[in-house]
């Protein structure tokens, strides 16, 4: 079995904050995060990906479920969602590529070039076996650089800044606890 390791980085603004997207009033808004949250974050929309395309990759060190039991508010809206709900659509789309990829490099390697290399032009009395699969072809990776843009808001509760748009005026939930603040 071969091991297939490689690393995704999101684009941060020039303050180092995620965009994010609320799955039920579809506002955008962005969070402090370090290296380690964001890559475990697309660890678990990797895997989520894979399985729903019936291809399980097993990782000992992350585990699914207690990734889905932590829930999040949205800022705007105060709606609840699991962790793993949060995603910009441009962020779903750009991390289903290095799926696409992932598989297309397990298909390939264990499927295609096997299968060409066994029966390529092969002849056994009177019956000729060839094998024409075509292999997947790979995508190129790319997403929108991350803008310098919304205002910052420090959230004491949690003792975290999340940035909002501009215009913002309502009150704002904490993205962590959900504690609410008048602006």
């Amino acid at each position: 079995m071969s091991i297939i390791s490689f690393q995704i980085g999101l684009p941060l603004d020039t303050e180092q904050f995620l965009r994010r997207e609320c799955p039920l009033c579809f506002r955008q808004f962005k969070i402090e995060t370090d290296e380690t949250d964001r890559q475990s974050l697309i660890e678990r929309e990797l895997q989520a990906y894979l399985l729903h395309e019936g291809l399980e990759i097993r990782d000992e060190e992350t585990d699914m479920t207690e990734a889905n039991e932590k829930e999040l508010w949205c800022p705007y809206c105060g709606q609840i969602a699991s962790q793993d709900k949060w995603w910009t659509q441009e962020q779903i789309a750009y991390i289903h590529v290095f799926a696409h990829n992932i598989m297309a490099q397990i298909i390939n390697e264990q499927l295609i070039r096997p299968m060409k290399r066994k029966f390529s032009g092969r002849s056994r009395g009177l019956i000729s076996l060839k094998f024409e699969g075509k292999e997947m072809e790979y995508e190129e990776p790319w997403i929108s650089p991350e803008p310098d843009d919304m205002t910052i808001h420090l959230l004491p509760c949690c003792e975290t800044r999340i940035k909002l748009e501009d215009d913002w005026s309502q009150t704002i939930h904490c993205f962590q606890c959900g504690f609410s603040y008048t602006s």
